[in-house]
């Protein structure tokens, strides 16, 4: 009656029918659950610097770069379930100025996979990766406000962003000395 080809169709859709709809009851489910808060503390550890740092092809524009050093203890494995690939962990740092009242800016940044055991951090005396850079001269003097935000990558589903453990810094109203 049906040829083998048609027969070898029918099985491959409904195959990829069944497949297609495990997949999207999976994505259903990161909506059913509430997910957990991990226990973050973020603290800095020295006195913040400010330095007058000038562009090397443009000597008379004045920008500042600030830079400390921080903890981190956190731990992520009430995160870490059967629909979670890897976490995506960034401190943020985010002050406000009169011509841009909200900037962030990310300073540090790792990667946790789901096997690698790191769910708990506990990092001390870290350098922020990336600079923390303001081309306007902002940063003298200003508040900041670090804290720690991650993504959930998950293996089906949405791709939700969290942040938690915010602590204030008061950056110095003098430039450092360059050393």
């Amino acid at each position: 009656m049906h040829s083998v080809t048609t027969r070898v169709n029918i099985v491959f859709s409904f195959a990829f029918t069944c497949l297609a709809a495990a997949t999207f009851g999976c994505f259903l489910t990161t909506f059913l659950t509430t997910p957990p808060v991990p226990t973050i503390q973020l603290q800095v550890v020295d006195d913040p610097v400010v330095k007058d740092q000038r562009q090397y092809h443009f000597n008379v524009k004045k920008s500042d770069r600030a830079d400390f050093k921080f903890h981190l203890n956190a731990d992520f494995t009430p995160l870490f379930n059967w629909n979670t690939k890897q976490l995506f962990v960034y401190v943020v740092a985010e002050y406000t100025h009169e011509q841009t009242p909200f900037n962030q800016v990310v300073i540090w940044d790792k990667i946790i996979q789901r096997d690698d055991g790191n769910e708990k951090l506990a990092l001390q005396k870290l350098k922020i990766k990336y600079p923390f850079f303001d081309d306007r001269g902002a940063l003298l003097g200003n508040n900041v406000t670090l804290s720690l935000h991650w993504n959930v990558i998950p293996v089906a589903g949405t791709l939700p962003r969290y942040a938690d453990g915010s602590i204030a810094l008061q950056l110095p109203s003098d430039y450092t000395k360059r050393n």
